[in-house]
């Protein structure tokens, strides 16, 4: 039994090695469906945050660019409380992965520019 295997149960492993592969072949279209990442995402979280840094091990450091893009656009669009702040000040993002404003910080700034004055008013 390798270090490892010891450390983590291969359950979880093989579970977030499958959602990786997934999120991999859809990150790296040319249109990333953002829909259907999440949906791989809101199936397999926990365990692609339990190990991610292992896969990153076994894989290489494209994993974790692609594991850890992936997840922060999700807690983003999901208005995520650990994440909030993104709502607030963006996050560049690596390049490839960048996306619009999420529908969240869309209407916190819909919500903000309604609160304030027009400048020709004052």
């Amino acid at each position: 039994m390798t270090m490892f295997e010891v450390r983590h149960d291969m359950r979880i492993v093989e579970q977030a090695r499958a959602a990786y592969f997934s999120i991999k072949r859809l990150m790296l279209e040319p249109k990333i469906e953002w829909n259907k990442v999440f949906r791989v995402i809101e199936r397999d979280r926990m365990a692609l945050e339990s190990v991610k840094y292992s896969i990153f091990e076994i894989e290489d450091q494209d994993a974790l660019l692609i594991i850890q893009s992936a997840l922060d656009e999700y807690y983003k669009e999901t208005a995520s409380q650990h994440l909030k702040f993104h709502i607030h000040q963006l996050v560049m993002p690596y390049s490839k992965f960048a996306r619009g404003y999420t529908k969240t910080q869309s209407d916190h700034l819909t919500e903000w520019l309604m609160k304030r004055p027009a400048p020709w008013e004052g």
